[in-house]
Formats: structure tokens, sequence, C-alpha cells
């Protein structure tokens, strides 16, 4: 009961601009130490369990040269539970869409894209479990 009653004022704290602005500077944050480099996000607008739209989002590359930047990215997830997605660490998604955006791809010379360092940087590091999609970078 206490956590149903946390969760439904989380969604509703979540629903006023100067907290969900809040959270994604926090995000942001993350994300630049988490990567090692500038990933911006002006604000975003969480739809509880169905998706996320974030405003000017911007990355960079280990490079410092633009990887993503789009005046709205919007991630639609597929069937989000709290209790299972969370505790698996799962997420489906359905649509990620740039409006306007630009996605800039590279190949280095040793074959390997300025993507990848964000797959590196992401990816589990539980060694018992296999990804269950291999990318080939190869492109």
């Amino acid at each position: 009961m206490f956590l149903l009653l946390t969760v439904s004022i989380l969604l509703l704290l979540f629903q006023y601009k100067p907290v969900q602005t809040w959270a994604a500077k926090k995000a942001t944050a993350y994300l630049s130490k988490k990567l090692g480099t500038e990933v911006k996000v002006k604000s975003l607008y969480i739809k509880p369990f169905s998706s996320v739209v974030l405003e000017d989002f911007y990355v960079l590359d280990k490079e410092r040269d633009t990887l993503v930047h789009t005046p709205k990215l919007t991630v639609e997830l597929n069937g989000f539970s709290v209790f299972s997605s969370i505790s698996d660490r799962k997420l489906d998604f359905k649509l990620i869409q740039l409006d306007n955006g630009s996605f800039y791809l590279k190949n280095y010379k040793n074959k390997v894209t300025n993507l990848q360092f964000v797959l590196d940087s992401l990816k589990s590091k539980d060694t018992t479990k296999k990804c269950p999609a291999n990318l080939d970078h190869d492109l």
C-alpha cells in the first residue's frame, strides 16, 4: 500500500514542469558523467507508463562533435510495468522519434563508430546474461 501511494505521489509531481525540468537536469548530469561527454536537455515531459518527450536534446561524441541534436525526441514505451520493468531492468521501446533532428554516425579507421562508446557505457556489466540483440557496427 505504501509503495502504491509513493508511486502515485511521484506521478503527480512529475506532471509539473519545474519537477520535470529538475529531473531533466539530474538525468543529463548523470549521463554526461557516465558517458564522459556533454549531454543536454532543455526540458522533458513524462506521460506515465507510455512515453517521454525530451526537448532540445543534444549529445556530443568522444571527439566533441555532435552525435545527435534534435528539438524534440519522443520515446514511446511498449507495456511498461513499474514492478517487472524496473526489477528486470528492461524497457521495451515501441518508438524512438527525432523531430527535425540530426544524427551523425561516423566510422573511424578502426571500424568503430562514434556511437560505440554509448553502447559500451550502457550495456549491462552482468556477465551471466547475453545481450539479446547483436548490433553490427560495420556500417
